[in-house]
C-alpha cells in the first residue's frame, strides 16, 4: 500500500510539473541578425516556474536536455538570464534558461544543422527534465535581435560595409603604387604572376577576418590562414630568387659586352594585366592559367563560406595540397622562361 502511494504521489507531482511548465516560449539572441542560429546566438527558453522548480527540488542544471526539430543541445549547459522580454504584447522581466550556441561545444555536424533553423518560424521543442518529465510541443522562435550597434546599423550591415571598403582599399593601393608589377627595366612594368596572388589571398583573408570580427566579436585566425598566405609567400619568395639567379646568369654570359641588357622576360612592356600573369616567353602557359584557375576558385569559395557562416573556412589536407601543388609547378617551369 505505500508503494502504490508513493507511486500515486509521484506520478501527481510529474503530471503537476509538466502542467505547471507547459507556458513555454523561446526566443533567438540574433547577435548577427542573420535570422540564422549562428555562434553566438543565444536560445533563450521562457518557462514559467522552471527557476523555482530548480532551487525547489535542487536540479543539476547541466541535466535540462533542449532540442530543436531534433537538434540536440545536449552538451549545452543552461545559464540563468535576468532580462526583459514581450510576453503576450507586454514586456517583462524575468529570469530565463539560455543556452549559448557555441562551435566547440555542440559537435560540428549538429552545429551545421542549426544553421537551418530560421528566426521567426515554427520549430519542434522537446525538453527534458531532471525528473523526467518531458515537454514536446511546436513553438515560434522569437527574435530580440541584439545585432544593433552604431548609427542605426547592425553588425552585419557594418561587417559588410567596413571589409569591402577594406578590401577595395588594399586592391586601389596595390595597383596605384604598382605593387602587382615586376622589378623591371622596361618603360612599362608587366604585372607579376606571384605578385598578383599574394595580394589576392591577402585581401581576401584580411576582408573575411574584418566581417567575422564584426559580426560575432570574436577576433580568430586558424591555421588555413596561415598556410594560404605561406603558400602564396613562398611562391613569391622562390619566383623572386629565380630572377635573380636567371639576371645574374645573363650578366655573366653576356661578359664585356658594351650596351648589352639581359634579355629577361620580366624586362618585356606590360601587355595587358591578365595577359602579363598568364604568359611566359611563348604566350599563355598551361601552369600559369592552372594556378590561376585553382586561385580564383579557391579564393571565391573561402570569400562565400566566410561571409555565410561568419567564421574564417578550414579546408581540408585535399585543397591545400592541391594549391601548393599548382604553386609548385608554376615555381619549377618559371625556371624555363627566362632560358
Amino acid at each position: 500500500m505505500k508503494y502504490l502511494l508513493t507511486t500515486a504521489l509521484l506520478l501527481s507531482l510529474s503530471a503537476n510539473v509538466a502542467q505547471e511548465l507547459q507556458d513555454v516560449r523561446v526566443f533567438v539572441s540574433d547577435f548577427t541578425v542573420d535570422d540564422r542560429v549562428l555562434s553566438k546566438d543565444t536560445i533563450i527558453v521562457h518557462l514559467a516556474g522552471i527557476f523555482r522548480l530548480i532551487e525547489r527540488e535542487e536540479w543539476d542544471r547541466s541535466k535540462i536536455d533542449l532540442a530543436l526539430n531534433d537538434i540536440s543541445f545536449a552538451e549545452v549547459t543552461p545559464q540563468r538570464i535576468s532580462r526583459k522580454v514581450t510576453i503576450d504584447g507586454n514586456e517583462v522581466d524575468i529570469d530565463l534558461l539560455g543556452f549559448i550556441v557555441q562551435k566547440g561545444t555542440i559537435p560540428d555536424e549538429r552545429f551545421d544543422d542549426l544553421r537551418t533553423l530560421k528566426v521567426e518560424s515554427k520549430v519542434y521543442l522537446s525538453l527534458k527534465l531532471p525528473n523526467d518529465s518531458e515537454i514536446n510541443k511546436v513553438v515560434l522562435l522569437n527574435s530580440l535581435g541584439e545585432g544593433k550597434v552604431y548609427g542605426g546599423l547592425d553588425r552585419k550591415a557594418w561587417a559588410w560595409v567596413l571589409s569591402l571598403l577594406v578590401g577595395i582599399f588594399l586592391i586601389v593601393v596595390a595597383f596605384w603604387k604598382n605593387l602587382l608589377r615586376d622589378k623591371s627595366i622596361a618603360a612599362k612594368k608587366p604585372y607579376s604572376f606571384s605578385r598578383v596572388q599574394i595580394a589576392w589571398w591577402t585581401v581576401i583573408v584580411i576582408s573575411s577576418i574584418l566581417f567575422t570580427w564584426i559580426s560575432t566579436g570574436e577576433f580568430t585566425i586558424n591555421s588555413t590562414v596561415w598556410i594560404l598566405l605561406g603558400i602564396s609567400a613562398g611562391t613569391l619568395g622562390v619566383s623572386s630568387a629565380i630572377d635573380v639567379k636567371d639576371l645574374a646568369n645573363a650578366n655573366a654570359a653576356l661578359g664585356s659586352q658594351p650596351n648589352a641588357v639581359a634579355q629577361m622576360s620580366q624586362n618585356h612592356d606590360c601587355e595587358g594585366f591578365f595577359k602579363d600573369i598568364l604568359s611566359d616567353k611563348d604566350g599563355i602557359s598551361i601552369h600559369r592559367l592552372q594556378s590561376f584557375v585553382f586561385n580564383v576558385s579557391f579564393g571565391i569559395f573561402y570569400l562565400i563560406q566566410a561571409f555565410d557562416i561568419y567564421e574564417l573556412p578550414v579546408f581540408d589536407n585535399n585543397v591545400l595540397g592541391l594549391l601548393g601543388l599548382s604553386n609548385g609547378a608554376y615555381t619549377l617551369l618559371k625556371n624555363s622562361e627566362n632560358k
